[in-house]
């Protein structure tokens, strides 16, 4: 058996970041899932470069374990099909609007009565309810409307927003954790329920104690680039060949940093006794810290480091990340053998169960792929299904 999640049936109704990564994340891990997409064109997802053989890199980071079908839902033998796969189904994930599945009546109230042990997973931008309910979002909308954009960036700088859809996967996690509860709830009282997940609760719920320290303190934080807004040394320091981030803001690994820079005499500065005065005179130590820094190679910073116990890590680029001997050894990456792309190579499996391990058993569906198979599962005729397709149904 590969995966706890076998026998588990998943409809993924996404597209996107978040929905697709969620949906993947319990294919990894056993289930069954079924992606629906729009007949001709598939989900936004498919039309972003990079391409292989006119297939998507982008779409295949988040849409492998999965069978595809395609389906109109705009007409009523599209939303017919779709209710019947829903009454054999466990798990309905989307993240379309909820308004736009009310207008095609495929809404949780709607479907309920179709599979009342049904759970149905809404991830959106920022929830069903509220002023911003209906505000169309992407990742970055909500970091920007959260702090985490006005956060993000040098000080006195602009906002930047994070190099990777942050809030996407936060709910994606969300998503996957929500059901799995969900499940358990099921399995005690036989119910299905409606969950709703939104970017904007996940990213809020990430940000340390940012939010607590403003309500009880009334604290504005600002933005400290590289560095920690309490303390000292924290942050990014310059070698002859590269960069390389340090964390010695505790006062044993200050210690321990001193020594290794042969500067045990620091440990003695009434400036730097406490990690509030080390902030205080931030600047002075990070230009002592610097200085040293500035004379070794990272290779050599990041041994003695290492050896001394302090946390540290070189900055590494995609491709030194892509060549990694860590990387290599873990199987962090994995690769999957596409029908039309060929070999590619993907992020892989990130839980590691010692009885219950994922896989990777299919590669990301060409778009409408396995119509004849799912369709063919529900009892239409070959016949049937090809008059569908003449139809643009499927």
């Amino acid at each position: 058996m590969n995966g706890a999640l076998v026998g588990l049936k998943v409809m993924d109704l996404t597209h996107y970041v978040a929905g697709p990564f969620c949906c993947q994340i319990l294919g990894d891990l056993g289930a069954e899932v079924i992606k629906v997409e729009q007949p001709g064109v598939g989900e936004a997802a498919r039309s972003f470069p990079p391409f292989i053989n006119g297939e998507g890199i982008y779409y295949a980071n988040f849409n492998r374990n999965k069978k595809g079908i395609t389906l109109n839902l705009n007409d009523p033998r599209g939303q017919k099909v779709f209710k019947q796969l829903v009454a054999e189904t466990d798990v309905l994930v989307t993240n379309y609007k909820p308004s736009y599945l009310k207008k095609i009546g495929i809404s949780f109230e709607e479907l309920q009565p179709v599979n009342p042990s049904l759970i149905m997973l809404s991830i959106s931008g920022f929830g069903n309810e509220g002023p911003y309910k209906d505000k169309a979002a992407f990742d970055m909308i909500v970091q920007a409307m959260t702090g985490f954009m006005y956060l993000n960036g040098e000080p006195g700088g602009l906002p930047v927003r994070g190099a990777s859809v942050v809030a996407d996967y936060a709910a994606a996690f969300y998503g996957a954790i929500s059901i799995l509860t969900a499940l358990q709830y099921r399995q005690k009282t036989g119910e299905g329920q409606h969950i709703d997940v939104a970017l904007y609760d996940a990213i809020i719920s990430m940000m340390q104690n940012l939010y607590s320290n403003y309500f009880y303190l009334q604290e504005e934080p600002e933005r400290t680039g590289n560095g920690s807004g309490r303390v000292a040394v924290m942050g990014l320091f310059s070698a002859k060949d590269g960069m390389i981030y340090v964390a010695a803001q505790a006062n044993n690994l200050f210690e321990k940093l001193c020594r290794v820079m042969g500067l045990p005499e620091l440990l003695e500065d009434e400036r730097f006794r406490t990690p509030a005065l080390r902030k205080e005179n931030e600047a002075v130590l990070n230009e002592l810290v610097g200085s040293w820094m500035a004379k070794q190679d990272v290779a050599t910073v990041e041994r003695l480091l290492d050896e001394a116990g302090i946390p540290n890590g070189p900055v590494k680029t995609i491709g030194q990340v892509c060549r990694d001997e860590h990387a290599r050894q873990r199987g962090t990456f994995a690769q999957i053998d596409h029908p039309v792309m060929g070999k590619i190579i993907v992020p892989g499996l990130v839980p590691r169960f010692s009885k219950s391990p994922g896989a990777i058993k299919y590669p990301p569906p060409t778009l409408g792929q396995h119509n004849e198979e799912v369709l063919g599962a529900l009892g239409y005729s070959r016949e049937e299904i090809e008059a569908m397709r003449q139809d643009q149904v499927i």
